[in-house]
């Protein structure tokens, strides 16, 4: 039967599209029902699909002052400023030089706990790309946590380079 059905419609054809209703409502598999979330392959059946969280404030993970010296990874627990079902935080990290030495670059980095990946989220000061000290300077990103919400983050210093590092938590995704 053509459907939307055109003209008079019988009970007959009444009864019918109310049954295909009634199980398309009912439907536990695909793109309808639960099975939808296996075709995006995020989750298994039954599972909840993730959400993210914007924050309303900002919450101040981490705020390092007058560092002159290398920091190597920390840890750092994010579960204040997420959910205890948070797997990522989404992050803004933050470095003002105080004052620029002669080293070529201060860098801020994050990764997940205990890992150790080639690439992961960075905010790099380069000598060359700063006139002046005292200004913040930010890099958006996100990084996974681990079942207890702790990230690990490190500041290298360049040589002669003296300044603040904040890392503030924008959000999360459960």
């Amino acid at each position: 039967m053509p459907y939307p059905p055109q003209g008079t419609i019988t009970r007959a054809e009444l009864n019918s599209v109310e049954a295909d209703l009634a199980a398309h409502g009912i439907a536990t598999t695909g793109i309808h029902g639960v099975g939808a979330l296996n075709i995006a392959g995020f989750h298994s059946a039954g599972e909840e699909v993730s959400k993210v969280i914007w924050k309303d404030d900002s919450w101040r993970a981490v705020y390092d002052l007058d560092r002159s010296i290398d920091l190597g990874f920390t840890d750092v627990n994010l579960r204040e400023g997420t959910s205890p079902t948070a797997k990522i935080a989404i992050l803004r990290l933050g470095f003002k030089p105080d004052s620029i030495g002669t080293g070529p670059y201060t860098r801020v980095a994050v990764r997940k706990n205990d890992l150790s990946p080639t690439a992961r989220p960075t905010l790099i000061l380069d000598k060359s790309m700063i006139t002046t000290a005292t200004t913040w300077f930010y890099e958006n990103c996100v990084v996974g946590m681990d079942s207890d919400g702790v990230i690990e983050y490190e500041i290298n210093v360049g040589t002669g380079w003296v300044g603040d590092t904040r890392i503030d938590v924008l959000g999360y995704i459960e």
